[in-house]
């Protein structure tokens, strides 16, 4: 049970699992990624990978549109997943670089 970890293992735990999400984050987008090249959103009735991750995969409006950016900015500035892995660069401001860098 985690209310009996000692202070320093929850915290290692913390950092582990933080390490974790990420590497999940950049896995999903890889895996978004194909999604979106193959259309594979279209062949299940979705007009845009936007609408698939909303409607299918319940993600809410913004955390979609974050997810869509960085897919965005990561084709025009592939170095961007590293950074968004290793947590140099969130998906809030990858939004923000995307929209400034490449526009809606």
């Amino acid at each position: 049970m985690i209310r009996y970890l000692t202070d320093a293992n929850l915290l290692k735990r913390v950092e582990n699992l933080v390490t974790k999400e990420r590497e999940i984050l950049k896995e999903l987008l890889d895996h978004l990624e194909e999604v979106h090249r193959r259309r594979l959103y279209a062949d299940l009735g979705y007009s845009s990978l936007y609408m698939y991750l909303v409607k299918h995969l319940k993600y809410s409006e913004g955390a979609a549109v974050r997810r869509v950016s960085a897919l965005k900015l990561i084709t025009k500035v592939p170095a961007a997943k590293k950074l968004i892995q290793t947590g140099e660069l969130s998906l809030t401001v990858a939004t923000q670089a995307q929209v400034s860098l490449c526009g809606n």
